[in-house]
């Protein structure tokens, strides 16, 4: 089991992006535009996305806080050159062409996780320094399609592979990684994260990965159903076995991110990528169950 602790990026670890700020449906709060109910405005100092709630001019800032009374100014969402780093994967950084290109200083981190993905290919490059030498450079698709047979390998459809995670990027105190994510059409990212990845020991075989979907299903009076759509996300439970002599560290590890937001993989294997989640650790349970060696068994619930 394979824990990634997000670093938090901020402006000043954000060298670049292909994303403009204000994006092309975004405007600028101006104190002296009249603005109607429901218009929606943004502040570049605080990169959100504000909705009125009442109509007309008034200079006060809508991030104010404590709101006046009544609210003015409903905070909505990041803007959307932010979205990919506000911690939640539904909310994405779109753009109508590629490429999406952000480049951040990570300093010391060797695993990168993307999640909520629109492209044909995710490519991450790891220099020393601003436009320094080059230490490292990943491809990776994220087209691909089932296939058991000649036939489906001919023509089954593409699918879009929507996560993708590294935990072996080299260590540099000034590293700056570079993600970047190209497509013929629309590219998009949900949630872009960067850490160090600690493996706290070996998944056993047996380990559950739970795909759910948040929609919402209601039946009338005459029993008719009807489909609020929802989104997807996925909870993991694994086992490992941990001696004994190891288990205060696994604990030190632990404690702090029980609650925490953090990026849960089963494996460092390619082939079980697509069983990990961004979310929180909901319980870390312990058994001694042999001379040696203590059964854990983490559970982490995934975020939307």
């Amino acid at each position: 089991m394979i824990v990634i602790d997000p670093i938090t990026v901020t402006e000043a670890r954000l060298k670049s992006s292909t994303a403009p700020e204000p994006a092309v449906d975004e405007l600028v709060f101006n104190p002296a535009t009249n603005y109607s109910k429901f218009a929606e405005a943004i502040l570049s100092a605080t990169h959100r996305v504000y909705e009125n709630q009442i109509g007309g001019v008034n200079a006060d800032s809508p991030d104010l806080s404590p709101a006046p009374s009544p609210v003015r100014w409903l905070d909505k969402r990041p803007t959307n050159k932010w979205a990919m780093f506000d911690g939640r994967v539904a909310s994405q950084t779109k753009l109508a062409a590629g490429p999406l290109t952000v480049n951040v200083e990570t300093g010391y981190c060797n695993a990168v996780a993307a999640l909520g993905l629109v492209g044909d290919q995710l490519q991450v490059t790891v220099r020393q320094g601003l436009g320094g030498p080059v230490l490292d450079t990943r491809t990776i698709s994220l087209q691909g399609r089932i296939v058991y047979d000649w036939w489906q390998w001919l023509y089954s459809p593409l699918v879009q592979i929507a996560s993708a995670s590294i935990v072996d990027l080299p260590l540099r105190s000034n590293a700056h990684i570079e993600v970047s994510i190209t497509g013929a059409g629309p590219v998009a990212c949900g949630a872009l994260i960067f850490g160090r990845a600690q493996e706290l020991a070996p998944s056993e075989f047996g380990a559950s990965s739970e795909l759910l979907s948040t929609a919402r299903i209601t039946e009338d009076a005459w029993g008719e159903p009807s489909v609020q759509p929802g989104i997807n996300r996925r909870d993991i439970s694994s086992s490992f076995y941990v001696p004994h002599e190891q288990m205060p560290r696994v604990e030190a590890v632990m404690a702090p991110l029980l609650g925490k937001p953090c990026v849960y993989l089963i494996d460092s294997d390619p082939r079980f990528g697509w069983a990990g989640t961004f979310g929180v650790a909901t319980s870390l349970s312990s058994v001694i169950e042999m001379e040696t060696e203590t059964l854990c068994r983490l559970q982490v619930k995934g975020f939307l």
